[in-house]
């Protein structure tokens, strides 16, 4: 009799959903709940909630969050119309480059120093500018060389230290080889619109990513690591057609002065071999 009472007991409680370990009803519907059903979908109740006020409050927490951010980039200098270079927009420059009078090639020497719109102003000729950071102009060079499409003058930058000893092509060598990729729709669609942001936000300066400014806050205090205080930090700003100039705070900031000549003095090294230059 105790046994019969206790499987009744238990069958009243699963009717009333109260066994043990039940969730309670319509709390989630799962495959026992459809029999019959192929391939059940679990679903789940969506409360109810102020959806509307949450999603303005979020919307605003944002937008203050934001423009506070935006703000403090531009007091430490940063401005809205500093373009980003990228592997991007040199793909685009080099596209440009192929039936354009004339276009540059070389190093952060050539690329730093010249002045497109003075150029256009003594010649009439806005050239394209295809020179790269850290990179050897013989392989642009050889390039353009070897493009038949090309037929303009091209000026070559010819830094002894790069030129003559550098294997390699350096850190062009993403862009180079992968300018075929740079030209589909998702690469130029994001090339655009990150254009475009750039043009009115100052804070999405690559440079000055949150996650690289934690980093600069070490300056050496891990013994035997390699400290971000002794990489490349900001020194340009780039304008349309990279355009380069340098960043106009290294003239007043004497920390990030100093820092600078810290990290580019660390390009030292023996003499290029007159033998090699001369050759």
């Amino acid at each position: 009799m105790p046994s019969s009472i206790s499987r009744s007991d238990a069958h009243s409680d699963e009717v009333r959903g109260t066994r043990e370990g039940a969730l309670p009803p319509g709390l989630r519907k799962t495959a026992a709940d459809r029999p019959g059903q192929a391939q059940p979908v679990p679903t789940r109740d969506i409360p109810t909630r102020p959806w509307v006020r949450m999603g303005a409050t979020a919307f605003l927490l944002s937008t203050l969050l934001l423009a506070g951010w935006e703000w403090r980039m531009r007091q430490i200098g940063l401005r809205a119309g500093d373009i980003d270079d990228s592997p991007q927009s040199w793909a685009e420059q080099r596209r440009l480059a192929s039936l354009a009078p004339v276009a540059i090639v070389g190093d952060s020497r050539i690329l730093f120093d010249t002045d497109q719109a003075r150029f256009q102003a003594l010649t009439g000729i806005r050239p394209v500018q295809v020179a790269h950071v850290g990179t050897n102009a013989r392989t642009l060079l050889e390039h353009f060389a070897n493009d038949p499409k090309f037929h303009g003058l091209l000026i070559v930058g010819m830094a002894d230290t790069m030129y003559f000893g550098m294997p390699g092509i350096g850190l062009a060598a993403d862009a180079v080889h992968n300018a075929g990729k740079y030209n589909k729709p998702a690469q130029l669609s994001g090339l655009w619109i990150d254009r475009w942001l750039q043009k009115y936000l100052a804070f999405m300066d690559s440079e000055y990513r949150l996650s690289l400014m934690v980093d600069q806050f070490d300056t050496g205090w891990r013994k035997g690591a390699q400290s971000p205080y002794e990489d490349v930090w900001k020194l340009s700003e780039t304008f349309p057609g990279r355009q380069y100039v340098m960043w106009p705070r290294l003239e007043t900031d004497a920390y990030l002065r100093g820092h600078a000549r810290h990290a580019w003095d660390r390009f030292r090294g023996p003499p290029i071999p007159p033998a090699l230059v001369s050759g």
